[in-house]
């Protein structure tokens, strides 16, 4: 086998110095722990413009034909930045109308209206019509997106009828349950697990962009926050934490590019890949999440730093990670031969 380069190259190194100031800006952490639900009025139509929800399309659909290494890489600003996790959901909706010569919306392009992930909570199947108990994610989205490993179906916020607001973990993200009654999908797309990997791979890639966002921000603390005459970080029991924490960070950020390129590149143990980088951007998301709350002490544990929003997205994120339990029965049955190919 070649020998992999992990570095972005200077056009993904360009992407990523693109999203993120913009990511900065719109959503600064000072902000969010002040006020989780902030966000500019005119912020989806600001992305829109920028082509964030169909960049990953080819230029024949409007998009700017940004493979998937690129996509990861927008992801994973995402995931530091806690981005809005329907930017996902409305690029994966649009991607599959797209791959389906289906027309898309001229609202969704606009970001006028936006997908939301619906996700079943007992399970559920994909087909011309929709049953079983969801969660919707970004409640007052117009459509919603359910992936699962059959397949993926879209379908009308307005197709559901009643739905029941829960408070969310993550106060960044309305979330509501519904109970979908033959509810016609607006697409469905069975027996077809690419999106799933997709999925599995991007919001992976906004783990470890959690895990890298709070390992940083702990070490930073560390350094600056004086006791007993020192800074925190001098304390061997600090210490380990932030590095215990980054480096499983910086294991997730290689593992998921290594990753996106067996998807880009169709390595015939594409999805083996996929399921080893997802688990470990779960638990250096978690990792980072907790140590970075331990390190910040009594602010950790308040709205003031904002370092708990890094632990409640990670738990919202792992929430739509594919059959986590699934993963790592494929994982341990490709890992112990039993599966051939």
């Amino acid at each position: 086998m070649s020998r992999i380069s992990l570095t972005p190259q200077a056009e993904d190194q360009a992407l990523i110095e693109a999203v993120a100031p913009v990511l900065r800006a719109e959503l600064p952490l000072s902000s969010l722990a002040a006020d989780p639900m902030r966000m500019a009025p005119d912020f989806w139509s600001r992305v829109a413009e920028l082509g964030w929800m169909t960049n990953a399309l080819d230029e024949a659909h409007g998009g700017a034909g940004l493979d998937v290494v690129q996509d990861m890489l927008i992801n994973r600003e995402y995931g530091r930045h806690l981005a809005p996790v329907s930017l996902l959901a409305t690029s994966l909706g649009i991607r599959l109308l797209a791959l389906s010569a289906l027309p898309i919306p001229s609202a969704l392009k606009s970001g006028v209206e936006r997908i939301g992930f619906a996700a079943y909570m007992t399970g559920g199947q994909i087909g011309p019509t929709l049953e079983g108990e969801v969660h919707l994610i970004d409640a007052e989205a117009a459509h919603f997106l359910i992936v699962e490993d059959a397949g993926a179906a879209l379908f009308a916020r307005d197709a559901v009828g009643d739905a029941v607001a829960v408070e969310s973990l993550d106060p960044t993200v309305t979330l509501a349950r519904a109970t979908l009654r033959r509810v016609p999908a607006a697409f469905s797309r069975a027996q077809d697990s690419a999106l799933s990997i997709r999925m599995q791979l991007l919001i992976a890639a906004q783990l470890t962009g959690v895990a890298l966002a709070a390992s940083e921000m702990a070490a930073e603390y560390a350094k600056v926050r004086v006791q007993f005459g020192k800074p925190i970080g001098a304390f061997q029991a600090v210490a380990h934490l932030c590095v215990d924490a980054s480096v499983r960070a910086r294991a997730s950020d290689a593992l998921i590019a290594i990753a996106a390129i067996a998807v880009r590149d169709e390595w015939p143990r594409a999805q083996l890949q996929v399921a080893s980088a997802a688990l470990l951007a779960d638990s250096a998301a978690f990792l980072a999440g907790t140590n970075n709350i331990q390190v910040h002490g009594g602010m950790g544990y308040s709205a003031e730093s904002g370092a708990h929003l890094f632990l409640k997205r990670c738990v919202l994120l792992r929430r739509l990670l594919m059959h986590g339990d699934a993963a790592k029965k494929a994982l341990l049955c490709r890992t112990s031969g039993n599966e051939h190919g």
